[in-house]
C-alpha cells in the first residue's frame, strides 16, 4: 500500500518519494470513508515530508488542505504539528521575522521534547539573525537574549552583538554561517547572501548610532563592501523607513 511504501522511501531519506506516495491516496474522495482527524493527520504528514525533501511549495498546498479540516474541536498534537510546518514553509519562503517568531512560540510548547524545544530555538534564532534589521527585529532579538537557553549555543556571542547593535565582525559570520540551511544561504539580486545583506544592514545600524553623519567612501570602508553596494542597502533601508536618514 500507499503507507507501508512511505515508510519504505522515508527509511532511505527518500521524503520527496514518501510525500508522493502518500499523497496520491485519495483521503476525501474515497469509499474508505476516513475520518476528518486521520485526514487532517495525513495532510499534515504529507506536508511535512515535503518539508524534509525541501519542496515548500507542496508542502504549503497540504498544509492549505489541513487548515480547511481544523477547527476549535483539533486536538492539540495536531494544532502543533500543523504549526511546526508552518513556521518551517514561513522559513522556506524567506519570512524570516514570522518564521522566528512562530518558533520561539513552539519552543516553550509543553507538548514538544526538550530535544525538540531547543531545535526550535535555535531555528529563531538563526532567522531573526537574518531576518532584515528594524525595530521588529530587535524585539525578537531581545525575547531570544533574555531566554537563558539561548547562551547554550555556539553562536550566542554573535546574537548578543546582534542584540546590542554592536559591529558584527567577519569571523563571527564565518562561524554562524556554517549553520545555517541551503535556503538560508542563497544569493540575492544585489548579489550578496542573505546572511551578508543582514549583517550589512544591521552594521549600518550600529554605524547610525555612533555617526551622525559619514561619508559613503568611509560608510563602505567598514561595511567591507564597495560604494554602489553601500549605497544601494542605506537607500533601501531609509525608503523602507528602517532608518532615517538622506544620500
Amino acid at each position: 500500500s500507499g503507507i507501508n511504501a512511505e515508510y519504505g522511501y522515508e527509511a532511505r531519506e527518500e521524503y520527496g518519494k514518501a510525500a508522493g506516495h502518500l499523497s496520491a491516496i485519495p483521503l476525501e474522495n474515497s469509499h474508505r470513508n476516513y475520518s476528518k482527524e486521520y485526514t487532517t493527520e495525513m495532510y499534515l504528514r504529507i506536508a511535512h515530508l515535503f518539508l524534509r525533501a525541501c519542496d515548500s511549495q507542496q508542502a504549503e498546498l497540504f498544509l492549505n488542505r489541513a487548515t480547511l479540516l481544523m477547527g476549535p474541536g483539533t486536538q492539540p498534537r495536531l494544532t502543533v504539528q500543523y504549526n511546526l510546518c508552518y513556521a518551517k514553509v514561513l522559513d522556506f519562503r524567506k519570512k524570516f521575522m514570522d518564521a522566528a517568531k512562530r518558533y520561539l512560540e513552539l519552543s516553550l510548547e509543553p507538548l514538544l521534547s526538550s530535544e525538540k524545544q531547543t531545535d526550535l530555538l535555535r531555528n529563531a534564532i538563526l532567522c531573526a539573525i537574518i531576518a532584515p534589521a528594524g525595530l521588529q527585529r530587535s524585539r525578537i532579538l531581545s525575547s531570544l537574549c533574555k531566554d537563558e537557553r539561548s547562551q547554550h549555543f555556539l553562536f550566542s556571542e554573535m546574537l548578543n552583538n546582534t542584540q546590542l547593535g554592536h559591529l558584527i565582525s567577519h569571523e563571527q559570520v564565518s562561524l554562524f554561517e556554517k549553520e545555517l540551511e541551503e535556503h538560508q544561504l542563497e544569493r540575492l539580486p544585489n548579489e550578496m547572501s542573505i546572511l551578508e545583506t543582514a549583517v550589512m544592514e544591521h552594521n549600518v545600524l550600529a554605524i547610525s548610532h555612533i555617526y551622525m553623519s559619514i561619508r559613503l567612501d568611509n560608510l563602505a570602508y567598514l561595511l567591507r563592501v564597495n560604494q554602489a553596494q553601500a549605497e544601494r542597502v542605506v537607500g533601501k533601508m531609509i525608503t523602507e523607513e528602517r532608518i532615517t536618514g538622506h544620500i
